[in-house]
């Protein structure tokens, strides 16, 4: 039951669903903050935010004027999951998550008015000029007959399935990226596979800067500091980025399926 406006840390901690929240067309909210925390400026009256695999946000949900009731719902979302014999699967039918119930407090007779948020939450100033690039390719590759042979998935493990980055899959021998402390990095990270694809980085956070599909560029609406970012099919994302610790960590796919079956590469930084 909300009884007064409420501020919502929200979780995806699934392997590989994503979630469309929404609270219906009629409820509006607002997000104030992503996974390193408050936004800039809020980003207000939404009425669905997606969230991809190990992605968080923060919503200010409001009471309203009067008493109300919805479901909080994930709705349906394709992201274009193969399937073991042919093409892509139907994208998962919308789940209910919880029922919401809104009881606005009462005051003086009139209902409680909405508290007004900030138009500036904080500061998030833009990482600067980067100093060197970098570029992460996921891609894919399957060996049919592997797939089709009898058993070959009886350990839930797809057989003949691979991902990949950079062109290879995980080896933990091998270090994938090379990056310097206090250096200002822009990633380009490339989807050049057929579903969609969470990249997510160790050790720091980044900015996502734009993204281009198609040949066109669009700068992202809002500076937040994040360690998650969806990259569709056929997208690149580009985000930027500094380490201020030495030693490996990794990058990979957010989809803990792909990232065993080697979406997933080290970074050194020296």
């Amino acid at each position: 039951m909300i009884a007064t406006d409420e501020r919502w840390r929200v979780w995806n901690a699934s392997s590989a669903r994503y979630l469309r929240l929404s609270l219906g067309a009629e409820h509006h909210f607002a997000q104030v903050g992503t996974d390193g925390g408050l936004l800039e400026q809020p980003r207000d009256e939404l009425t669905e935010l997606l969230l991809a695999p190990g992605e968080r946000t923060e919503l200010v949900v409001r009471a309203g004027m009067r008493p109300a009731q919805t479901v909080l719902t994930a709705g349906v979302y394709d992201r274009s999951k193969m399937a073991m014999s042919h093409g892509s699967l139907p994208p998962e039918p919308a789940r209910a998550l919880a029922d919401v119930r809104f009881e606005p407090s009462v005051v003086a007779g009139n209902a409680q008015a909405s508290r007004v948020i900030p138009a500036s939450l904080r500061l998030v100033p833009p990482l600067g000029t980067p100093a060197t690039q970098k570029s992460v390719v996921f891609s894919e590759a399957m060996d049919m007959v592997a797939m089709q042979r009898h058993g070959a998935s009886a350990h839930g493990i797809p057989a003949g399935m691979t991902f990949m980055v950079n062109g290879a899959t995980f080896d933990p021998g091998r270090v994938s990226l090379t990056s310097r402390r206090g250096e200002i990095e822009l990633w380009s990270i490339e989807n050049r596979t057929d579903m969609d694809h969470p990249f997510h980085l160790h050790g720091t956070q980044f900015q996502v800067i734009e993204r281009e599909r198609g040949a066109v560029k669009t700068p992202e609406p809002y500076r937040a500091w994040r360690d998650t970012v969806n990259v569709q099919p056929g997208e690149t994302v580009r985000i930027a980025t500094v380490q201020q610790m030495a030693g490996n960590r990794m990058f990979h796919c957010r989809i803990l399926e792909h990232e065993d079956l080697g979406m997933m590469g080290t970074l050194k930084v020296i």
